[in-house]
């Protein structure tokens, strides 16, 4: 006797059978129905989205990097002007003073500027290739995380949190009254804090008030 025959005479014996039957073509050809599943009776929890304040500041800018990346970039700055004028006095007979234009070329290399920096030796033309290069990657990194930035406050808040969290935090979780779901959250978390609407349309309206966190739910009823 093999799998197969005992489910075949279960069939023809009974309405249904329930059992972890394998679904095959040998089965189905000898007459065994296997029905898709209709209803998912998981438990669910649903969440209203919380609506983002607009904020505007005027350091906004520098929101794509943190102010310790916003310090390597200064320094890094004020250490390549320094870097460049003492190559510019190796190679000059005169001596002179560190100036402004020494900052300023380096500064206008991170804005992606392209201007008159003519370096004459062919060290100052390898630095000013990797300075140029480094602000390129910097350029990019900047754009990239500006976008981020520009789209998470359109995204939805939601707060993650299960059942037990909720019952350990004393949260409120909202649930049909009388239904399985609610019999269900009392058995398994009796501590658990349940605000019941007598309706499914009540509950959901108690979780748009805010009377509770989340809304425990089937999944087939949602």
């Amino acid at each position: 006797i093999t799998w197969t025959d005992i489910l075949v005479d279960a069939v023809e014996r009974y309405d249904f059978t329930f059992a972890e039957w394998v679904h095959n073509l040998h089965r189905r050809q000898l007459g065994v129905g296997f029905p898709a599943p209709w209803f998912d009776a998981s438990t669910i929890l649903v969440q209203d989205s919380k609506e983002a304040s607009p904020t505007f500041s005027v350091i906004s800018f520098l929101k794509p990097f943190s102010y310790e990346v916003w310090g390597m970039i200064f320094g890094l700055i004020v250490f390549s002007a320094i870097i460049y004028w003492k190559m510019d006095m190796l190679i000059s007979s005169r001596r002179r003073n560190i100036t402004g234009a020494d900052l300023f070329f380096p500064a206008m290399a991170f804005t992606q500027h392209h201007i008159e920096w003519n370096p004459s030796t062919h060290s100052q033309r390898i630095f000013s290739f990797s300075l140029s290069f480094w602000a390129l990657i910097m350029g990019a990194a900047y754009t990239a995380n500006m976008a981020s930035f520009l789209v998470a406050p359109d995204q939805p808040a939601y707060t993650e949190i299960t059942l037990k969290q909720a019952t350990e935090q004393g949260a409120k979780v909202c649930a049909r009254f009388g239904a399985a779901v609610e019999n269900q959250l009392k058995r398994s978390y009796p501590g658990l804090k349940i605000v019941s609407g007598e309706a499914f349309s009540d509950t959901y309206l108690k979780l748009r008030n805010r009377e509770c966190l989340v809304m425990a739910t089937r999944a087939s009823d949602w």
